[in-house]
């Protein structure tokens, strides 16, 4: 069930209906509020313009997040297939491994036979 919270931006009080906590919509309100007021510091825009800026400004943010995030998923994919590629070849490594031990072992017995 959302709650409903009152938070303030731009001076102006809203009710808010979340699913998330309180806390975090109130940060996410706190947010806005900043970069709203930014907008307005820099272009003394009206409150719908800096509004306007804040929104560009917060959508330019996400994206660039939703980027880093895309970019590090695939970077997690590609060191996960590295790993796996590795293990692969320690699984490998080690039966021949087993198997040069074996050869030894056997030359060993041979040596011994004929001395």
């Amino acid at each position: 069930m959302p709650n409903r919270i009152s938070v303030t931006i731009a001076g102006q009080k809203y009710t808010v209906l979340a699913e998330e906590s309180e806390e975090y919509t109130r940060q996410v309100a706190e947010r806005a509020d900043a970069k709203i007021a930014e907008a307005k510091a820099v272009t003394e825009a009206s409150l719908v313009n800096a509004a306007v800026l804040a929104a560009l400004n917060l959508a330019d943010e996400a994206t660039k997040a939703e980027r880093t995030a895309d970019r590090m998923r695939g970077e997690l994919t590609e060191r996960a297939e590295q790993a796996e590629a590795m293990r692969e070849e320690i699984l490998r490594l080690e039966q021949e491994l087993v198997k040069l031990k074996e050869e030894l072992a056997a030359g060993r017995e041979k040596h011994d036979e004929k001395s």
